[in-house]
């Protein structure tokens, strides 16, 4: 060959970075990776679990103690990227299949608008975080399990196959007993997995697996590389990986330790503010050599440890106490690791990632680990936390694993990350609001995502945020084509349902409105719960009925309805009830005289219902009624009824909401309980969602008719409390969340123009999100000051509800 030549072969030896992922094949038949250094895996993935405890560790120590070859790995790795695409897309969706059920166009432009706004400063908010004092980008994360084994020769024997099959069933089983409920990877998921940790911030990889090639040669685009610096990979993509390595363990490390790993749980300080990857790596060597060999060491430093040099070196007293506690586990038939824990994060500008880095090291150091940014050995630290990466050839001279017995290693998995909603993947449901976590978890919640009820309680005292919220709860339902009646005590949504071109109803005392309950009744004993409620009402607002006069009401009901069906009223009910001969019953007549015919209420209720709720918002005003509270209650108590008549003529599928905001002192009376509990059963028959709103968790649980609401409520979001009502709800026992659950209760919060937060707490899992929301938000939400009366005046003047807002914001920002 001549020089020309030989240099040009030369020039062609080219390094190609899938040269570095180890998946050659994948057996779909039972979910098994073939790979080219002579080993075979199997690949779990799931999201991370919320808590943990004693028993968590024990059942994790039971789930990783297994009967592997030696040279095979266990990997468990907690990404944290920001891939919420998926939900976004979702989110999206949901919008998209409900809003032709909107009849007004105009409610249309602006549901659109404002849904459109919401995912894109959602999407926006995982490069460039929207609490710049904190700096928390969103994100997603995910838990990885991978477990690798070596096999002889050229090709796996069935028993091999068979070994990784049984070993990862296994593992995964195990898993889901502490509630990391992880599924087998397939080939185009572990390509994601791949390409997310070589391009992070990247688009997902959307494409499928080809046949004709080795996955490991699907991965990388032709020409693409990385170079390796001194403090840095650089990938192709011009993406900087920064990477920690543990020197020094804790000497005891609590599980819990690790929720720490990802950002002080409280949301404000010390977060990881980059997309990262968290690894453990565990390596299973041949438990007799590994075991006689530490009980060698373990003699050389009980010699050391006993003789003068113990006063020249005092670690050698450190030594000789893990030593020990290692050598009773194995005693004890401890199963033995090499262990390698490691923390990478990806940055778009080298210094970002070293400031990020170093300030992870202080923080981290407050666990008593001590750690070090990785130069010496970066490229291979970087690959041996890699699913399915690592063999015991690659590991060699690396010196970053520690050796542990099982139980030790458990408590250092990185498998604790934050709840992510109630959103489960099913036709018609999730992914009704977006919120956000103290640590970036993007957090999806619905009302009807819920195996019991789609019923909730807001509680949130003044300027907490509880105006945002329900709002957005209003206008995030309509987007979806829901049907949405708020009844409300002190116009607080006026504003909004002019912007929803929505239907504002106020009953003051010269409206003309008949609210008489017997005239859309459909099914009557199916109603006459609410009916019997309401007229004891009328009848004994302050002391009530017994029993006995309460069946006397129904008796009359059924006999005037017999009588005149839906041309029934609240007189012909008194006259059958004067017209008994038991003188009780009697009084029972005379006392509902107000709501007759002739006297003061009457004209509420005499005559054919002409209350119109057609339109997809109706917002219902009882400000005007707050000098007559027993008119006002049972005025709230037929809006129920008839809102439920609604929801029964409305079966086409579309969620149905009410939300009662400022009328908890219309509700506490046992009267109202009685009413509230028919109400209730009702809503869920009908598909129908109650939402009500109070100040006070105190308010709730301190009454009959406030106790039956909380025990119908799937849904409990709770806004900023104060401490004396927290120790009053603890010391009752309100909420079954626990001392924990309380502590975090206490540090929930709002910071004004910024954020609120919200406890959410439900029959699926609890935790703290964030309502973060972009400037036009703000100002289509806002109830006071300029912000309400211009955008008001500006849509009673014609403009178009989404430039109003616009229009605001270019003149005052």
């Amino acid at each position: 060959m001549s020089a020309v030549h030989q240099a040009l072969s030369q020039a062609s030896k080219r390094f190609t970075p899938d040269e570095y992922i180890p998946t050659l094949a994948y057996m779909e038949e039972n979910g098994i990776f073939l790979c080219d250094d002579g080993h075979l895996g199997v690949c779990y993935w799931g999201s991370p679990i919320r808590g943990a405890d004693d028993s968590t560790v024990d059942m994790l120590k039971g789930a990783l103690s297994l009967s592997l070859p030696a040279g095979s790995f266990v990997q468990v790795s907690l990404l944290g990227m920001p891939d919420i695409d998926l939900p976004l897309a979702l989110y999206r969706a949901r919008r998209e299949n409900g809003m032709g059920r909107i009849q007004s166009p105009l409610a249309r432009e602006a549901l659109t608008a404002y849904s459109e706004r919401r995912a894109h400063y959602l999407s926006a908010s995982r490069m460039e975080s929207n609490l710049p004092q904190i700096g928390v980008k969103l994100l997603d994360r995910l838990v990885v399990v991978s477990i690798k084994i070596p096999f002889k020769g050229d090709k796996p024997e069935e028993e091999d196959v068979d070994l990784i099959a049984e070993s990862g069933a296994k593992l995964s089983e195990s898993l889901q007993t502490v509630g990391l409920m992880t599924k087998r990877m397939t080939e185009d998921e572990y390509l994601r997995v791949a390409y997310r940790l070589t391009h992070p911030y990247d688009p997902p990889k959307t494409d499928s697996a080809r046949s004709d090639e080795f996955l490991k040669s699907q991965v990388f685009d032709v020409g693409e590389s990385f170079d390796v610096e001194k403090d840095a990979l650089v990938l192709s993509d011009n993406t900087f990986a920064h990477m920690l390595g543990v020197s020094r363990w804790p000497e005891r490390n609590p599980l819990s330790t690790m929720a720490f790993i990802i950002g002080d749980p409280l949301g404000a300080n010390n977060q990881l503010k980059l997309p990262y990857h968290i690894n453990l790596t565990l390596h299973y060597p041949d438990q007799y050599s590994k075991s006689t060999s530490l009980k060698q060491k373990a003699g050389w430093i009980n010699y050391q440890a006993f003789g003068p040099l113990l006063r020249f070196v005092p670690k050698l007293a450190f030594k000789k106490k893990g030593m020990d506690v290692m050598i009773n586990a194995i005693e004890r038939g401890a199963t033995t690791v090499e262990a390698c824990l490691s923390v990478t994060v990806f940055s778009k500008k080298r210094e970002e990632g070293s400031r990020q880095l170093a300030a992870l090291r202080s923080y981290l150091q407050s666990f008593d680990f001590s750690t070090g940014e990785e130069k010496r050995v970066l490229s291979p630290s970087f690959w041996n936390a890699f699913p399915l990466f690592p063999t015991a050839e690659t590991i060699k001279n690396t010196f970053r694993f520690k050796s542990l017995a099982v139980e030790q290693a458990v408590t250092f998995l990185p498998i604790l990350g934050e709840w992510k909603g109630t959103s489960r993947p099913q036709p018609g449901k999730g992914y009704g609001f977006l919120l956000q976590s103290r640590r970036g978890q993007l957090m999806s919640f619905d009302l009807y995502d819920s195996p019991t009820n789609m019923n909730g309680v807001v509680f949130a005292e003044s300027g907490a945020g509880k105006s945002f919220f329900t709002q957005m709860l209003v206008t995030e339902y309509l987007s979806m084509g829901a049907k949405v009646w708020v009844i409300d005590v002190g116009r607080s949504y006026l504003k909004l349902c002019k912007w929803l071109d929505g239907s504002f109803i106020e009953f003051g005392t010269d409206s003309d409105l008949c609210m008489n309950p017997f005239s859309k009744i459909q099914d009557l004993d199916d109603e006459v719960g609410l009916l019997q409620a309401m007229i004891e009402k009328m009848a004994a607002p302050i002391d009530g009925l017994d029993d006995l006069h309460r069946s006397r009401i129904e008796e009359a009901i059924k006999a005037v309805w017999g009588a005149n069906g839906r041309a029934s009223t609240i007189t012909d009910v008194a006259m059958y009830m004067i017209n008994q001969p038991d003188q009780y019953v009697q009084n029972i007549g005379h006392m509902l005289f107000s709501f007759t015919r002739n006297g003061s209420e009457g004209h509420w209720f005499d005559g054919t219902a002409n209350l119109e709720m057609d339109k997809d918002l109706v917002v219902l005003e009882l400000e005007e009624l707050k000098s007559k509270k027993t008119l006002q209650q049972v005025v709230l108590m037929q809006i129920i009824s008839a809102i439920q008549h609604e929801m029964y003529l409305s079966q086409d599928g579309r969620p149905k909401v009410l939300i009662i905001d400022e009328a908890w002192d219309l509700l506490d009376d046992p009267m109202i309980a009685r009413f509230m509990e028919h109400a209730y059963r009702r809503f869920r028959k009908y598909k129908g969602s109650a939402v009500i709103v109070t100040q006070s968790i105190a308010d709730l649980y301190g009454s009959p008719s406030g106790e039956a609401i909380a025990a119908n409520s799937a849904f409990k979001f709770i806004l900023r409390q104060n401490n004396e009502t927290i120790d009053q709800s603890q010391k009752e026992g309100y909420l079954a969340i626990g001392e924990f659950g309380y502590s975090q209760l206490r540090t929930v919060h709002s910071l004004e123009g910024k954020y609120s937060e919200i406890m959410v707490y439900t029959n699926q899992g609890m935790d703290i999100a964030r309502l973060v929301v972009d400037r036009f938000t703000q100002v289509l939400f806002s109830t006071s000051g300029n912000e309400r009366t211009e955008v008001i005046k500006a849509i009673e003047a014609g403009t178009h509800p989404v430039q109003a807002i616009d229009d605001h914001i270019a003149r005052y920002g």
